[in-house]
């Protein structure tokens, strides 16, 4: 049952959506004026679309195994390599990595922990108003724990929505206004035995705290 939803959303919708991008693109090059602008903002939210179905695809593969998720050895250094460098290459915001530990960290986590810290950052980046959007990732650990830290300069959060985030009864209500890439996100997380916490970054933004179990 899960693989026929993931088909229908990862490859039928993705696929109308790319011709329809891909029809978008053309007809922009034959307007000019408010009609190309126009042409311009469906487009992109055509690419928004692709992009919320992949993050769709991506849930579902992780909900539909389950409890029977595997947590295998992760290396950070190569997720940074992987996952959080190809983001920093095709943004425009001002991302840096300050890694506060070890060389060849190993966490014990659900094999997407990578696409989760691109959903933090991305996350990050998307409610970022700021003229100059920064994001710093930092990596802190002891003997038990490491704790992955995305920090940003945004609007931030409501005390009232992040109160909801940070309880783990609540954080899933819609109330809190979790949207699909941080569920995914702090699916995941929580499915490697770790935990996500949100607080006020100093002196403007959000700052996102993922808590994940040091492999042996």
């Amino acid at each position: 049952r899960w693989e026929l939803v993931n088909a229908v959303v990862g490859r039928n919708v993705r696929d109308e959506v790319a011709v329809g991008v891909g029809r978008g693109d053309e007809l922009r090059t034959r307007l000019d004026g408010d009609d190309e602008r126009l042409a311009d903002a469906l487009v992109d939210s055509a690419h928004h679309i692709a992009d919320q179905t992949d993050t769709a695809s991506e849930l579902i593969s992780v909900l539909s195994l389950g409890a029977d998720a595997d947590c295998v050895p992760l290396d950070l250094s190569e997720i940074f390599d992987r996952n959080v460098k190809p983001f920093q290459d095709r943004s425009n915001a001002d991302i840096t990595v300050h890694c506060r530990s070890d060389d060849g960290v190993k966490v014990n986590a659900n094999p997407l922990l990578g696409t989760a810290l691109e959903q933090l950052l991305s996350n990050a980046l998307e409610h970022n108003d700021s003229e100059h959007p920064t994001i710093t990732l930092t990596v802190d650990s002891t003997l038990e724990r490491v704790a992955i830290t995305v920090l940003d300069n945004g609007v931030g959060i409501p005390s009232s929505q992040r109160a909801l985030l940070n309880d783990p009864d609540a954080r899933y209500h819609e109330r809190s206004g979790i949207g699909p890439g941080l569920y995914l996100a702090m699916t995941v997380v929580e499915m490697s035995g770790g935990d996500v916490q949100f607080a006020d970054n100093d002196p403007r933004g959000t700052a996102v705290t993922v808590t994940l179990p040091i492999a042996e």
